[in-house]
């Protein structure tokens, strides 16, 4: 099973690399930042771009012959599998709740999965038959989140985390498959995230963390239930396990401890000493080790996601899969022999692809494209780097439409990510696609407190929310007005959670900017998200902005709450009623207060969605209010 991604600091933010050229008020404007002549493309309406699809890898079965993932091809996100060697795609659960996790035993027989109810995020644990049926509970407390680990090579265990003994607190369980007993296996004062098994299922490495910064590798002896740390160190530093060698005597690690950036590293078990593989100046985000031997692992460059095989010593390097866009490793088969990736860059979205090692050859197994969207007229992604107010460089993808004329006429949107710690890569965006499909210049910035250009950078807006970071933002603007394409009264901001905070405090602290703002369940003041987002969140809120004991005044100096009488643009606000990150008061807080002093603030709240919309009839309704709304208020301005 491949072990979940966290976010690790990484990468430090490197110099503007390739010819530029200065446009407006002396900013250098990177060369790639064109309208292209393309006459005769298609505009799609939101309806086919909301049909687009996305699949996303739940692995090999333990025979290689199939391949599981998850798709949303129903409108909702199922479980399918597909033959190994490309074919008929077969769907195996068909609840209208989406499946999260998922994992196969090891015998093949039997999948478990991950479902939560209504957007709640609290999943729960089911198992069916691998061909198909009806799933069946494996745990009954309504109240508990869980999530899954995975299955042990020996098909006695399944291992997984719950927070049935404190909200938020997650401990490590193990289910005795035979008996349909599970016990808890850990109890302090960490949480476990994660984990891999060992070949010979005699151990688990666990992940071991409070707020995904500070990671712990931890050794767990299922024998005897002891534990041993095997990455002791001051201050926060991450370790990641994600593969045993085929020997089962060395560890594979994902972490940032040498310098800031995600690489790998290898712990021999048993004297516990550490040494480091060398990969690249770039982050690896994902890793596997075959039982034939080789490493693969994904470096993101710079927001461009590559994948790599190599030998245990780091030589015979070689890269995998297209070579534009995004090209993430997702799993080994069980014999070592294929490597399943996903690849999406952002005229496509993403696919599983299959590697054979030997033959040194790929296919593609899935095709998420539909909708009749020709992916010849859509927009490419031009990765740039624009300067920001202390000098620093930022990362941003900018996508212009075709056929536009370099008036200063166009309308613009800034789109903020998630997080803090999100970043935007080189792949497909629905959202993105669709608007430069329809004259809209998209750009997406990693603005500091993104992952992906070392710790340090990520850890840039740590107190400073609304600080730097809307600098940051603000200066995309401003990029955008610079490239000739842009009118400075076009441009409007939009981002969801995180990216929803930054786009009201945009509004709120920077109103002359914008010509309108579209935030999606984003924070309204961050002191009433200390008192009422869930309890897992907490530590990770305290480690960004500090404690309400502590840092209450700042808190609400940076929330938009506070300054909702400085807003002017016109404001669209998107929310599930069931979100368990940022509650709909978030949302209802900041509407009232900008209707109150007459300004336009229009919330729409979808029942039963979470933190994200997982119904397609959602998804549509909330695209095509957006679309209707920019186009009202940013396109149709003089």
């Amino acid at each position: 099973m491949r072990f979940p991604r966290y976010a690790l600091a990484v990468v430090t933010l490197v110099a503007c690399t390739g010819r530029q050229r200065s446009d407006v008020e002396g900013t250098a404007v990177d060369e790639a930042v064109v309208s292209a002549a393309r006459p005769g493309v298609a505009a799609y309406p939101v309806d086919q771009f909301v049909h687009i699809r996305a699949h996303s890898a739940i692995g090999f079965s333990p025979s290689r012959s199939w391949v599981a993932y998850r798709s949303d091809v129903t409108g909702r996100s199922q479980i399918w599998e597909v033959p190994t060697s490309g074919g008929w795609p077969v769907q195996l659960t068909f609840a209208d709740a989406p499946v999260s996790g998922a994992a196969w035993a090891r015998d093949g027989a039997t999948m478990a999965f991950e479902r939560d109810s209504g957007g709640d995020e609290r999943y729960h644990l089911f198992s069916m038959p691998s061909a198909g049926g009806a799933p069946a509970r494996l745990t009954a407390a309504p109240e508990v989140r869980e999530q899954l680990v995975g299955f042990s090579d020996d098909q006695r265990f399944l291992a997984y985390t719950s927070d049935s003994g404190q909200a938020g607190h997650f401990e490590l369980w193990i289910r005795d498959l035979a008996a349909g007993r599970a016990s808890r296996v850990t109890s302090d004062s960490v949480s476990t995230v994660g984990g891999v098994w060992s070949h010979d299922s005699r151990f688990l490495a666990l992940a071991r963390t409070n707020d995904l910064a500070n990671v712990d590798a931890v050794l767990f002896d299922v024998s005897t239930g002891r534990t041993r740390l095997l990455t002791p160190h001051t201050g926060s530093k991450s370790y990641t396990p994600v593969a045993f060698s085929p020997d089962d005597r060395e560890l594979l690690l994902i972490s940032d401890a040498r310098d800031g950036i995600g690489r790998l590293a290898i712990v021999t078990l048993g004297a516990d000493s550490l040494r480091w593989l060398g990969t690249g100046s770039w982050p690896v985000e994902a890793a596997g080790w075959s039982v034939r031997g080789s490493i693969a692992y994904s470096e993101n460059a710079d927001g461009r996601i590559t994948t790599y095989l190599m030998r245990r010593d780091g030589s015979s390097r070689r890269r995998i899969g297209p070579r534009q866009g995004a090209t993430a490793f997702e799993e080994f088969s069980s014999d070592g022999q294929l490597v399943l990736f996903s690849h999406s860059d952002a005229t496509r979205p993403s696919d599983l692809w299959v590697q054979d090692v030997g033959r040194d050859s790929s296919w593609q197994l899935t095709y998420a494209l539909a909708g009749g969207v020709d992916p010849s007229n859509l927009a490419p992604a031009a990765l740039v780097h624009y300067p920001t107010f202390d000098g620093r460089k930022i990362s941003a993808f900018v996508n212009v439409p075709f056929n536009l004329q370099k008036d200063g006429s166009n309308p613009a949107i800034v789109l903020v990510h998630g997080g803090p710690s999100g970043q935007w890569t080189d792949a497909f965006s629905r959202d993105v696609a669709y608007y430069a499909n329809h004259g809209y210049v998209v750009i997406r910035p990693n603005v500091r407190g993104s992952t992906g250009y070392g710790k340090a950078f990520e850890d840039l807006n740590n107190l400073d929310w609304g600080g730097g970071d809307l600098k940051d933002l603000v200066a995309a603007a401003d990029y955008l007005v610079a490239t000739g394409y842009v009118a400075r009264s076009k441009i409007a901001v939009l981002g969801g959670s995180y990216g929803g905070y930054l786009t009201l405090a945009a509004l709120a602290f920077t109103p002359e900017r914008w010509a309108a703002g579209v935030d999606l369940y984003g924070i309204s003041s961050i002191v009433t998200l200390a008192q009422t987002t869930e309890p897992r969140l907490l530590p990770y809120l305290i480690r960004e902005m500090g404690s309400l004991a502590t840092n209450q005044a700042l808190m609400r100096e940076r929330s938009p709450l506070f300054r909702a009488q400085a807003i002017r643009a016109p404001l669209l606000i998107l929310q599930g009623d069931n979100d368990p990150r940022v509650p709909l008061a978030e949302s209802r807080q900041i509407a009232d207060a900008v209707r109150r002093r007459g300004g336009i603030a229009d919330l729409i709240v979808y029942p039963g969605e979470g933190h994200g919309f997982h119904k397609l009839e959602d998804r549509l309704d909330g695209m095509r209010r957006a679309v209707e709304f920019l186009d009202r208020y940013v396109k149709g301005r003089g």
